[in-house]
């Protein structure tokens, strides 16, 4: 059990979203269970084959799940609209693939400003040790369709330079979108 994200709904009832790891025979799928009670008590809600390190956020009486594939790691997002009980499937690129590749990322949060919606990823570098990750953000507009990745703008990718920390394992890892004060 891991990457949880947590979602508080406009009826008050929480939803939490975690991925399965490991070598379960469900490994890789995100389980969705909400409680009307704060907490106290969980329902099971829906099972997400192939979806892992996403982050939940509701935006236009939609919720959605924003992470990577777990397979492969392309960059991914779904939608429900029904109470998170069906997900769209992220079949290409005007329907939830929004970026094929090999990405990682946490349930770091979505952030809403400046009329955009926010959210930072690494990629693994080409033909790089297992874990040489360049850091990113991604944006769409507030108004536009979450599910197309044209939507979707990337900055470039930031590679981590040892000697910036002055330490021999430094590297991006589950990097977050802040707002400042200014």
């Amino acid at each position: 059990c891991g990457s949880p994200s947590i979602l508080i709904l406009p009826d008050g009832s929480y939803l939490v979203a975690h991925d399965i790891g490991g070598k379960h025979d469900r490994a890789g799928h995100t389980l969705l269970h909400v409680s009307a009670d704060r907490g106290a008590t969980w329902r099971p809600l829906a099972e997400v084959p192939d979806q892992k390190w996403s982050t939940l956020f509701r935006h236009r009486d939609a919720v959605y799940l924003l992470g990577t594939a777990a397979k492969i790691g392309h960059l991914i997002i779904r939608r429900s609209a029904d109470g998170c009980r069906t997900w769209t499937h992220p079949t290409d690129a005007q329907h939830g693939l929004l970026a094929e590749g090999r990405f990682h990322c946490a349930p770091t949060p979505v952030i809403v400003h400046g009329g955009r919606i926010w959210r930072a990823f690494e990629q693994f570098a080409p033909q790089a040790p297992v874990r040489a990750f360049r850091a990113f953000v991604m944006s769409a507009p507030e108004a536009a369709d979450l599910l197309d990745a044209a939507s979707w703008t990337r900055t470039n990718q930031i590679a981590h330079a040892r000697d910036w920390l002055d330490t021999r394992n430094g590297e991006w890892l589950e990097g977050n979108v802040v707002v400042t004060p200014d």
